[in-house]
């Protein structure tokens, strides 16, 4: 599989899992269900990301189509996903203020992802500036990945989350019948 083809195939994974999380977030919180400040954000992030991220990840065909180098493209490409996501990057953590994280196992896996998304946000910034890299093609694909991959743990986390609720409740409501029959 040469390069556009993966690039073709994280744009088309990219509008997929937006797709699928509009009708999946219209289906959980249509009717009026309960959810909190922590789903907004992820529903926001994975249609947002998703489409966006599938457009970035095209960006460079659209620019090598006009005439410019291969590498001009992922110069140009490089330098615009930086800015994307460092954009993200903030309004993730402005809106992440509000929300309370108690599982000190999320707290790691999302320190963990915001060191990773830096390092390759600092790998593009170089290959948009050509520095050490000169507007080659994996430090874009790896910018590319990050947002699909921050999306697919979101739209799991959509997905499984209401699941884990109503056991959460059902355990609860099991004890509290358990405790009155004694």
């Amino acid at each position: 599989m040469n390069g556009e083809e993966q690039l073709i195939l994280v744009a088309e994974l990219s509008f997929v899992l937006a797709g699928f999380a509009g009708i999946v977030a219209t289906n959980q919180f249509g009717t009026a269900g309960k959810f909190s400040r922590g789903d907004a954000i992820g529903i926001t992030l994975i249609v947002h990301s998703g489409i966006v991220n599938g457009l970035l990840a095209i960006l460079p065909m659209a620019i090598y189509a006009m005439g410019l180098s291969e590498q001009r493209a992922f110069n140009i490409s490089s330098g615009l996903h930086c800015i994307n996501i460092s954009i993200y990057g903030l309004w993730l953590l402005r809106n992440m203020r509000g929300v309370r994280v108690a599982d000190w196992k999320s707290r790691v896996f999302f320190w963990f992802i915001s060191s990773v998304t830096a390092s390759v946000v600092v790998l593009n910034a170089m290959n948009a500036l050509n520095l050490v890299f000169h507007g080659q093609f994996g430090p874009y694909l790896l910018i590319c990945l990050i947002p699909l991959c921050l999306a697919g743990y979101m739209f799991m986390r959509l997905v499984s989350r209401p699941l884990w609720r109503n056991l959460k409740n059902y355990d609860r409501d099991r004890l509290k019948d358990e405790g009155r029959e004694r």
